[in-house]
This record gives C-alpha cells, sequence and structure tokens, in this order.
C-alpha cells in the first residue's frame, strides 16, 4: 500500500478525531490516541492482507492458458480445518496478525468477550471472503484462501483481549496509588472501558 492510498484511507478517521477534538472539545484523548493506533494497525492488515490488486493485469492472461478464474481460485482454496497441507507457521502469523485488535477494540469502546468473538468471526472471515472476492475481480488470485487463517484470526482476537484484561488488572493493582497525572488519566480511562466478567 503506498502512502497517498493509505492518506485516503486514513482521512474519515482523521476527520473524526480532529472534528470531536477540536470542535466538539471532546476531552477523552485517550480513546483518540487508540483510535490512531487502530487506524494504523487496519492499514497494516489491509497491506499484508489484501494488498496489492491487480487490475487489468496482463498476469491473468497467463494463468488464463493453463486455467479458468474458478478454477485457479479453487486450487488455491482450502474449506475444511486443519487440512490440506496445515502450516504451524502461518497459523501462528495470523494468529498474531490479529492480536492488536482484540487488545484495540476494547480501548476504544467497551466490549465484552461474546463481542470480541464476534468481531473475531467478522474479520477472519471478511478477509476471505474479501480476498475470494479479489480473484473474481482481478481473474486470479496469489492468494491461499483458507478456512484455518479465518480460525487463527479468531483466535488471535480472542487472545489479543485476554492479554488486555490481564493488562488492565495489573496495571489497576500497580499504579492505584500513584501520583502522575497521566498514569491516573490513563487507569481512570481504562476503567471505564474494561468490562469484568
Amino acid at each position: 500500500m503506498n502512502i497517498p492510498i493509505a492518506i485516503i484511507l486514513s482521512m474519515p478517521i482523521i476527520g473524526y478525531i480532529f472534528y470531536n477534538v477540536f470542535i466538539l472539545k471532546d476531552k477523552e484523548y485517550f480513546k483518540y490516541i487508540f483510535m490512531g493506533i487502530f487506524m494504523m494497525y487496519i492499514l497494516g492488515l489491509l497491506k499484508y492482507s489484501i494488498m496489492p490488486i491487480y487490475i487489468n493485469s496482463t498476469i491473468a492472461q497467463e494463468i488464463h492458458k493453463t486455467q479458468s478464474t474458478s478454477g485457479n481460485i479453487i486450487n488455491n482454496m482450502n474449506l475444511i480445518p486443519f487440512f490440506k497441507g496445515f502450516s504451524f507457521k502461518d497459523f501462528f502469523l495470523n494468529v498474531i496478525m490479529t492480536f492488536p485488535m482484540g487488545f484495540l477494540l476494547p480501548c476504544i469502546n467497551k466490549k465484552n468477550i461474546s463481542q470480541i468473538i464476534k468481531y473475531g468471526i467478522i474479520l477472519g472471515l471478511g478477509i476471505e471472503i474479501i480476498q475470494i472476492l479479489l480473484g473474481f475481480i482481478q481473474g486470479f488470485t496469489f492468494r491461499n484462501i483458507n478456512i484455518n487463517d479465518s480460525i487463527a484470526n479468531v483466535l488471535g482476537v480472542f487472545l489479543g483481549y485476554l492479554i488486555l484484561t490481564m493488562f488492565v488488572q495489573t496495571y489497576i493493582q500497580v499504579f492505584k496509588n500513584s501520583k502522575n497525572k497521566l498514569v491516573i488519566s490513563l487507569l481512570n480511562y481504562l476503567e471505564t472501558k474494561y468490562i469484568r466478567h
């Protein structure tokens, strides 16, 4: 993903943050800090899971000499969990890729564990569905469209949330008597977003 595209995709969030902080004078600054971090994370996620997109590429013409678009996509697809050349490395990397979402989402708006799992499922399936659609738009795909990736994505979001809960509990205990205003502000903010179970 090049810089101009990243800027264009970022503009709605940047505009939203600017409007709320400078126009509406919303003083929930940590929310917008986490939102900015989340925006950068999403851009990175798009770069590594969706980009690049090839439109009117000669690659499709070369591939179509030996197989159709649907044949190419089917050959790169696995819908049976832990089947067809399961790779622990790929699974682990997909867990790591979505780990930040489980950590960052509750820092922006309150989320409980069931909501986090739903977001994980939407993210995991969404990435694979977009890859399939792009395959048909491009006329081919180099991506491995794999249900294992979706499972790993859900697990990554879930683990990110668990780490957040442990972090918040530890942070509250360690810094609850702090005199530092910034530390206290972050503590108060996390307490408003964190939901105990």
